[in-house]
């Protein structure tokens, strides 16, 4: 399960983001391997081309998935980088503001 705690910490965003890019790679390598055994299988019959259209459909849905997780881990990377430059910049205007007060 994800850990949505870490939002708003850079560090954890980057971590989260790290595990869904895991997670992307292990089901695009699951699909590719199954998609190579079902590919050196024959079917015949009356289902044969329905059984090929359905295993297609479900290949292309788990590319979808694996797509959407290495899109996702990279949107929150860039939006790590972005909370991290905000923290930065608050914390420059902080100390700008106790040199001021001083």
């Amino acid at each position: 399960m994800v850990d949505h705690s870490s939002l708003g910490d850079p560090a954890g965003m980057e971590a989260l983001a790290a595990e869904l890019l895991l997670r992307a790679e292990s089901v695009a390598g699951i699909v590719q391997s199954l998609s190579r055994q079902i590919d050196q299988m024959t079917f015949e019959g009356p289902a044969a081309r329905e059984l090929r259209e359905r295993t297609e459909d479900r290949r292309r849905r788990a590319e979808r998935v694996a797509g959407e997780l290495q899109a996702a881990s990279h949107m929150l990377k860039r939006t790590a980088a972005a909370v991290r430059e905000q923290i930065y910049e608050l914390q420059l205007a902080q100390r700008r503001t106790n040199e001021d007060g001083s």
